[in-house]
């Protein structure tokens, strides 16, 4: 079976491989990006990725971080596009990022998620519709004024054609907007098979940045941002792959934040995390700021908007 990388086609072999947990990695020898190995691909997630029926953590003040995070991101988002638009966000989750641009937009707010808890929690708030669908069958009567792939890019194999569908869906001059982790950042170098943003098997391929950008160039985009500068995941994300050397199981505090019971067993690794972030939170903001300097910043903020449709 011929494996190439996602983004530039580059054969891959053996040469290229990794091992992060129980899972086998490509890194593309021309591009840097990573794919996983096709073995490796799940179509169905451990309920326990989502968090529960009510909220993706369970510990109040990290959901509480993230409902404030993006909050603040949908601000941002409601600055790209007319007070009528009609907005689709792949990979939703439970919806926070869409129902805080309904409160600044009018329009339509459409999500599309896996059938899971994500889902569910999503489907309770009435501002927005959320659909269970595969986004290459998906073939509404409507274009969009802005696509959005907030952290949801990494998990849908097949980037390249994944760029085309959003082209398709998008207006003319309409916006698609990309959250997305980059092998091109000096974490990645820094971590290797600790990084966090590996997340094996969930995400299918993460890019270079760079090569990123040059295949949306030519899928009929202009990068209108580049934003290495996101605080709340780079730094997180620096203390998190550092906790991996200490858990057997990768991104295992993650998993406690998502279900911290029975909270005794889990007591003593929570006031490791603790003891942790006390003692890396200044190299996280070093390297934080040293990447964003560089244009290496472990996750990227892309704003491209669509200039012509593809043939």
């Amino acid at each position: 079976m011929k494996i190439e990388c996602a983004y530039c086609l580059t054969s891959l072999n053996s040469e290229s491989l990794f091992k992060v947990s129980d899972n086998l990695l490509y890194v593309c020898p021309e591009c840097g990006s990573v794919t996983l190995a096709p073995n490796q691909h799940i179509n169905i997630y451990p309920v326990s990725y989502f968090g529960s029926d009510t909220k993706k953590f369970s510990f109040p003040l990290v959901q509480k971080i993230i409902d404030i995070f993006q909050l603040k991101q949908g601000k941002r988002l409601a600055k790209w596009i007319d007070k009528d638009a009609n907005v689709l966000d792949i990979g939703c989750g439970d919806g926070q990022l869409l129902t805080a641009i309904s409160k600044k937009r009018r329009g339509k707010f459409i999500g599309i998620e896996l059938e899971n808890k994500a889902l569910h929690r999503a489907k309770l708030n009435s501002k927005i519709s959320v659909i269970a669908q595969d986004i290459f069958y998906y073939e509404p009567n409507l274009q969009f004024d802005i696509i959005i792939c907030n952290h949801s890019f990494e998990h849908i194999g097949k980037p390249i054609q994944l760029m085309e569908q959003i082209n398709k869906l998008l207006k003319t001059n309409g916006i698609f907007y990309i959250n997305i982790p980059n092998t091109d950042s000096i974490q990645f170098h820094l971590f290797r098979s600790k990084w966090l943003h590996l997340d094996p098997p969930y995400h299918d391929n993460i890019p270079n940045i760079k090569k990123f950008i040059e295949v949306l160039l030519n899928k009929g985009f202009i990068i209108k941002k580049n934003n290495h500068w996101n605080f709340i995941h780079n730094i997180s994300s620096f203390i998190l792959s550092s906790g991996n050397y200490i858990f057997k199981q990768f991104n295992y505090f993650v998993n406690i934040l998502k279900n911290p019971y029975p909270i005794f067993k889990n007591i003593l690794y929570i006031l490791l995390m603790i003891l942790l972030t006390v003692l890396l939170i200044v190299p996280a903001i070093l390297e934080f700021i040293i990447s964003g300097l560089l244009k290496k910043g472990a996750t990227v903020e892309i704003v491209a908007q669509k200039i012509e449709d593809l043939e």
